[in-house]
């Protein structure tokens, strides 16, 4: 299983996922969708004039995003959390999203 923990604390923005979907052998579409949106949210950062701090990491089966942008910014982590809640519901068994709001220190 999938499971990707969002932290949202002002604009600091912390994505973590970690595990395999595991939906099928070879060509697993859901680990595909998953990658497809990471991948796409760290592209945008990068491009983002606003984002003032960002670090990632990556290794088989795990990635950490951390970045402190714009609110222009929190848009695109929005939908990156919403595009993996979506998948979450129709792929119960393959991916789990927990989704956390701190208060602003």
């Amino acid at each position: 299983m999938i499971k990707i923990r969002a932290t949202e604390e002002g604009k600091h923005k912390i994505l973590k996922i970690d595990g395999h979907a595991m939906y099928s052998d070879g060509k697993d579409i859901v680990c595909a969708a998953v990658s497809a949106i990471y991948y796409a949210l760290l592209a945008s950062l990068a491009e983002e004039k606003g984002v003032r701090f960002m670090s990632h990491y990556e290794s088989s089966g795990s990635a950490k995003l951390s970045f402190v942008a714009s609110d222009l910014s929190h848009g695109g982590f929005n939908m990156a959390v919403r595009g993996f809640s979506l998948i979450a519901e129709n792929y119960r068994k393959n991916v789990s999203v927990q989704i956390e709001r701190k208060k602003q220190k």
